[in-house]
């Protein structure tokens, strides 16, 4: 929709240039203060969710290099770097393996799958209430532009 408004600029990567002539024409419709506070309350319980994951993330990222033998550099391979999309303890033990070819040590290990397995537990858990605050959103939004049935999965269907 917003390709036909506005003008595209090019300079490393396509956006588009939004400026209030391009945006003013926009429909906006009106969103009455318990509808505001819905959307607000629903936008800010995912932000604080996704922030919760991603530190969930990151944290045990930053962690993985420490397996490392010191005679070799630490640098992780794209399935260590999103360890949490591993099925099991036991994938993330052979990606460790092939990434540094040397194992977890044995005295690590419990600690090594007792913080990857609770974690990747809370990770999942908080995707799903990002996902559930995200669908609520949607629906408050498809309310406040009146769209029906055919015109969300139209919509869905291309996004």
């Amino acid at each position: 929709m917003l390709r036909g408004e506005a003008n595209a600029l090019k300079g490393g990567e396509w956006r588009l240039r939004l400026k209030w002539q391009y945006i003013e024409p926009l429909p906006i419709p009106e969103i009455n203060p318990r509808q505001q506070v819905a959307l607000a309350t629903l936008a800010e319980t995912a932000q604080t969710h996704a922030e919760a994951r991603y530190a969930l993330q990151d944290a045990l990222r930053h962690r993985i290099p420490y397996l490392c033998p010191p005679e070799r550099e630490p640098k992780l391979i794209n399935k260590l770097k999103e360890w949490w999309l591993l099925p099991d303890f036991a994938t993330f033990r052979a990606e460790v393996k092939k990434c540094f070819k040397a194992d977890i040590p044995l005295s690590e290990r419990n600690d090594w799958e007792e913080w990857v397995n609770r974690d990747r537990a809370e990770i999942a858990r908080l995707t799903a209430e990002i996902s559930k605050c995200e669908a609520e959103i949607n629906t408050l939004v498809y309310t406040l532009f009146d769209l029906t049935t055919d015109e969300i999965k139209l919509l869905e269907a291309n996004i």
